[in-house]
């Protein structure tokens, strides 16, 4: 981190990705509070498992932090809204959205697990938004249980609903990642539950990912190269793959070089 960039407590600094090309992250939640515990998590176990609705961390001084960056700000191509956790737990993480959609002309993106979409307000917030990416790794529930570890309460299907239901509501558009994970829903019946579930909901891009750092628990591997275009293709004729091999990192995870 820069000298310049070490003075914000909730901005990184800006940097690169498949998805968004240059951006700037806006985090709206203590490390690690999240609804899930995923085991592909790259930065670790959920210590925090929840799904209270809270400021868990003060909204003005994230507007106020995001407001002076704006005004010495290098050029990015987006401002995302993310952890280390699930965002939407923010009470007011609409205010963000809102912050910068009246400060700015850089459109704004949440990156979500997709929990609390299923909540009436909490969708009126995000769809403020200009691209909404929730994840879905697995549509039954045995899967969902595997790879996502949901507090007891929380059921696939309200996950499933509340995620076309954003697509339905929100004027911007949902872009669904799906996390592909050797041996957990790479089977034929969870790739097919998927598909009828992604059908369904009907999102602008369906957008699959791997395994490429180290994941929370070792179970969660990712699917070699030669198979990630197959696991896209079977769960929608538009999916696209978004992880790069270039330094072969996810790989060697899989166990083939």
């Amino acid at each position: 981190m820069t000298g310049e960039q070490a003075r914000y407590r909730y901005l990184t600094e800006p940097r690169e990705s498949p998805r968004f090309g240059r951006f700037l992250g806006i985090n709206l939640i203590p490390f690690k509070t999240c609804s899930l515990d995923c085991v592909y998590c790259q930065i670790g176990p959920t210590t925090r498992r929840t799904l209270v609705i809270a400021e868990h961390l003060p909204v003005d001084d994230i507007i106020a932090e995001l407001g002076e960056w704006l005004g010495n700000s290098q050029p990015v191509d987006w401002l995302v809204l993310m952890g280390p956790g699930e965002a939407t737990l923010n009470l007011r993480f609409g205010a963000v959205i809102e912050f910068a959609k009246h400060n700015t002309d850089i459109p704004v993106a949440v990156l979500t697990n997709g929990t609390l979409l299923w909540d009436d307000q909490v969708r009126r917030d995000i769809c403020r938004a200009d691209v909404v990416v929730p994840s879905l790794d697995s549509a039954t529930a045995e899967g969902f249980e595997r790879i996502n570890r949901p507090p007891e309460q929380l059921r696939v299907e309200q996950l499933i609903e509340g995620i076309a239901a954003t697509v339905q509501d929100c004027p911007g558009q949902v872009w669904l990642e799906v996390m592909a994970l050797r041996g957990l829903n790479d089977t034929p019946g969870e790739l097919a539950a998927l598909r009828r579930a992604i059908t369904h909901i009907n999102p602008a891009r369906v957008q699959v990912n791997t395994v490429t750092q180290a994941p929370a628990h070792p179970i969660a591997r990712p699917l070699p190269a030669r198979e990630l275009q197959s696991f896209a293709k079977a769960i929608s004729p538009h999916a696209e793959v978004l992880v790069a091999y270039d330094n072969m990192r996810a790989e060697r995870l899989a166990g083939n070089a």
